[in-house]
């Protein structure tokens, strides 16, 4: 009972049943089941409720909407992930009547799981063939945590829910939020996890992409033009910008940089 709160030394039987307090937020409490209760969560089922808890804050603060295909895929992953926990670590601990009810919403929820999941294995089935000539371009989709995501042209455009960025620099930003968990405060050695693309000009180049070629590792890829800037020694700019200059430039400071210091002059 006391792992729930948010500070369990202040915890109390009264405030729990009244439901009176502040419970802890979800890190802490998948911390506090592997750590202290010792219960062992497999990984993409913590990924998957993490990435759900990202899209619940994107939703309060920006109004994230998702398209029917994108809400089953994550859907699925989440419920899969929580029946397998209930069974396992919930239900035993219940008496007679609280397991019989608690399975009959259980037996539901599986039914509708069923449905889903076969959605979602034909949607998959149906672009496997397209996607399999685009491994080195195509990464998780932000919106509906599928590998379909498939950058260049300009327009990075998930096969799987079919949602089409028109301004790149927002997929970047999405990828590398709900994807990669980074903000733009965040630093990948040292700089900026998305940075100003050298060849096209657009701040879309992340420098973490787990591209379905390169997974477990990552690459620098532009998710708008869609290149491939792992192998190509790009300068850091000598300012505080923090970011990524072209190639064999002989500038030391980036265009904005530059103007910041002559305006200190």
């Amino acid at each position: 009972m006391r792992l729930v709160f948010a500070k369990p030394d202040g915890a109390s039987r009264t405030q729990f049943d009244k439901g009176d307090f502040i419970t802890c937020t979800l890190t802490e409490a998948i911390d506090r089941l592997q750590k202290i209760a010792g219960v062992a969560l497999p990984t993409k089922g913590v990924a998957a409720v993490k990435k759900l808890a990202r899209d619940r804050n994107a939703l309060a603060h920006w109004g994230l909407t998702a398209s029917a295909a994108a809400i089953e895929a994550r859907a699925a992953a989440v419920l899969d992930f929580l029946l397998v926990f209930l069974d396992t670590h919930l239900l035993p601990g219940l008496d007679e009547a609280q397991t019989a009810a608690a399975e009959a919403t259980m037996n539901t929820v599986r039914a509708q799981l069923r449905g889903i999941t076969a959605y979602v294995d034909k949607r998959t089935s149906d672009i496997r063939s397209d996607l399999a000539l685009l491994t080195a371009v195509t990464v998780e989709c932000p919106e509906c945590a599928q590998p379909a995501l498939v950058a260049g042209d300009g327009q990075p455009a998930c096969r799987f829910c079919l949602l089409a960025w028109q301004d790149p620099a927002a997929a970047a930003l999405d990828y590398a939020w709900i994807v990669r968990g980074q903000t733009p405060e965040d630093r990948v050695d040292g700089l900026r996890p998305v940075q100003l693309c050298p060849n096209c000009e657009v701040k879309a180049l992340v420098l973490e992409t787990a591209t379905v070629a390169a997974v477990p590792d990552t690459v620098r890829l532009c998710l708008g033009c869609g290149t491939d800037f792992t192998d190509t020694e790009l300068p850091a700019c000598e300012g505080d910008c923090g970011r990524l200059l072209p190639a064999n430039t002989e500038d030391l400071l980036c265009e904005d940089c530059t103007t910041a210091a002559w305006e200190r002059l």
